[in-house]
């Protein structure tokens, strides 16, 4: 096998069915196996698990829609029905099916088409995505790291390269604070890493990272964030992480779970601080404070 950047359907990359070689490991994959365990990742791999069934009753929402019009270029149908609950609003939605289109009642139409207005102008309007040309969307990416093979499909590069930016919408805010937390424990960073270091192995680029996050609620806004040299360390050490965890599994053939050990947790940092300001008033027996509020450690 060599390395390749392709241009293949998404049905075909979700079941990494583009080549002959062993089952390559992706970003969510990754981000699963660091934040749960290497059982769930097997148990979510098209290829290692014989029951695996693609996940075709998705929820739709204005935000996959709109991610699907941004880039694959989908066009809405606007159907006037309440919900598609009866005959006539599904024979409605079948039929826009057939031919190629995105049916979508006309409230969710209206969201759709701000999103996508204000994401487009965005881009337009941003001195810091000048010049950035014709943008490749969708293009699959497979490499080797050592022994393993990973694959990822970045939303849009540049034609030389050296930006990747990558759509996410979001129901909360898109301030670029406040999405951090969502960033992430979504595993939008370990995407980053994984899609800057497919790049860099094909290229031998190394991309400018920039997500575009667009509310899916009025008024629609989008933000524009980049990835910060620290953010991009931390992501890339867990990258690191997961594809050492993945190459070990697949050599051995060992997909653990949960620890079979008791895990004896510890309350945080943070509950601890919110506890004493909230505690009522205590009598000071001479004790550590947080002997007097928590009681002697087991």
């Amino acid at each position: 096998m060599t390395e390749a950047m392709l241009t293949t359907p998404m049905d075909v990359y979700i079941r990494d069915a583009f080549h002959d070689g062993p089952p390559t490991l992706n970003s969510s994959l990754a981000h699963l196996m660091l934040t749960r365990s290497p059982l769930h990742a097997w148990t979510k791999h098209p290829r290692l698990n014989p029951a695996w069934q693609p996940d075709d009753e998705r929820r739709f929402d204005v935000g996959t829609a709109a991610h699907g019009v941004l880039l694959e270029g989908l066009v809405v149908t606007a159907l006037d029905f309440p919900d598609f609950r009866t005959k006539a609003a599904q024979a409605a939605r079948d039929e826009a099916k057939a031919a190629g289109k995105l049916p979508v009642l006309r409230d969710d139409a209206t969201a759709i088409e701000s999103m996508v207005a204000n994401a487009r102008a965005k881009m337009v309007e941003s001195p810091d995505l000048v010049g950035l040309g014709k943008l490749l969307p969708e293009r699959t990416i497979r490499w080797q790291e050592g022994e393993t093979w990973l694959r990822c499909r970045p939303d849009w590069m540049t034609a030389d390269q050296a930006v990747i930016l990558s759509v996410k919408t979001t129901r909360a805010s898109a301030e670029p604070d406040a999405f951090l937390r969502t960033l992430i424990s979504s595993g939008y960073d370990m995407q980053a890493a994984f899609e800057c270091a497919g790049v860099k192995a094909i290229t031998g680029v190394e991309p400018k990272y920039v997500w575009l996050v667009l509310e899916c609620e009025e008024p629609y806004a989008a933000s524009l964030i980049g990835l910060s040299p620290a953010l991009a360390e931390y992501a890339t050490q867990r990258f690191r992480a997961a594809v050492a965890a993945w190459s070990f599994c697949m050599a051995e053939n060992r997909w653990l779970g949960y620890p079979d050990r008791v895990c004896y947790v510890e309350p945080p940092p943070w509950a601890q601080a919110k506890w004493i300001e909230q505690a009522p008033p205590v009598v000071d027996d001479g004790r550590p404070l947080d002997v007097q509020l928590f009681g002697d450690a087991p």
